[in-house]
């Protein structure tokens, strides 16, 4: 990675200083993201070899960037999603799918995590044909249901003749 330093000829002493042990802890810090991010390639082409699988493309680093070992391509005649091995820090070695349909067609953006888990070659199979995780359902939010807002509406009513009612009553002699 190339540092600049930031540091002009008019700055102090001190900054200057500090602009260099800055670029260095920078420097430092991407050297070591780098080496992290070789060893989680690493560790996702030996599972796949423990696992007997050879990938088409192996898990390789670009950019500072993991790119997930690709493991099947998408065929949309049979609807089955393209397969990738990457990392997830919560799940460890995980699958990926990519949308056999065509951008613009509904199909899901990227990646996204698949629908089970990576312990056998057979999940591979699973995941082709399930694709993605399922995005958890929202409850829809209050204002946006017509129902609750009538429910909430005679609600109101009821409690306003209510308190009507018994403030017509308290009010005669």
């Amino acid at each position: 990675m190339t540092t600049t330093d930031t540091a002009t000829p008019t700055d102090p002493e001190w900054l200057a200083k500090e602009e260099a042990a800055y670029a260095e802890r920078e420097a430092e810090a991407a050297r070591y993201n780098e080496g992290w991010v070789a060893d989680l390639a690493q560790d996702v082409n030996t599972h796949l070899t423990e696992l007997g699988i050879s990938p088409i493309e192996p898990a390789t680093v670009k950019d500072g960037r993991l790119v997930p070992a690709l493991l099947a391509h998408a065929d949309p005649d049979r609807r089955f999603y393209s397969v990738h091995a990457s990392f997830d820090e919560e799940e460890g070695p995980a699958l990926l799918v990519g949308d056999f349909r065509p951008a613009g067609s509904g199909a899901f953006p990227g990646l996204q995590l698949a629908d089970n888990r990576f312990s056998q070659a057979h999940d591979v199979l699973l995941a082709r044909r399930r694709g993605p995780k399922p995005e958890p359902k929202r409850p829809p939010q209050p204002s946006t249901d017509a129902q609750a807002i009538v429910r909430a509406l005679v609600d109101m009513q009821t409690s306003v003749d209510a308190l009507a009612r018994a403030v017509g009553l308290l009010g005669r002699p």
